[in-house]
């Protein structure tokens, strides 16, 4: 039998974020464009939905390998090298996640030891505390100020 006794201590650290506030307000403001979650206010290209409309009627519905589709990794390599002539293997150095957050806990998770700090530069993106948190690390803040060049 598996006792459910409540969210854990390491959700419990976790407060709720400021952008909810700004989100209800920039829904509620016409002419508002809403940049707070870094989701487009547009739909993708004609191009690509039809891409992704062709590859779903061809079957390709289906969950891909756990570190992504393999033509994709090895694209992903090619780019990072063709960009900043840096080699990684595509079959053991790339992974694919859905998005910046999922990629960011993961590695916190994977590579963070509990109570281990972790550098969080603010401004920065609201995310990174309570992942690291999550990841029972330690957040340690360190504020990038104009007087000293960000």
């Amino acid at each position: 039998m598996i006792s459910v006794t409540g969210p854990t201590k390491r959700l419990k650290a976790i407060k709720c974020s400021g952008m909810r506030r700004f989100f209800a307000l920039a829904r509620d403001m016409p002419n508002c464009i809403n940049l707070s979650v870094g989701a487009p206010d547009f739909s993708p290209p004609q191009h690509i939905l039809k891409t992704g409309f062709q590859a779903a009627a061809e079957g390709n519905t289906h969950y891909s390998r756990m570190n992504g589709i393999p033509e994709l990794r090895e694209a992903l390599s090619q780019k990072v090298y063709k960009d900043c002539g840096l080699r990684y293997d595509p079959d053991s150095e790339v992974l694919v996640t859905v998005g910046g957050t999922e990629a960011f806990l993961a590695t916190l998770l994977a590579w963070l030891n509990p109570g281990e700090k972790v550098l969080i530069l603010n401004p920065g993106f609201v995310v990174f505390e309570p992942s690291a948190l999550l990841a029972e690390g330690k957040p340690v803040h360190v504020p990038l100020l104009e007087a000293n060049n960000f």
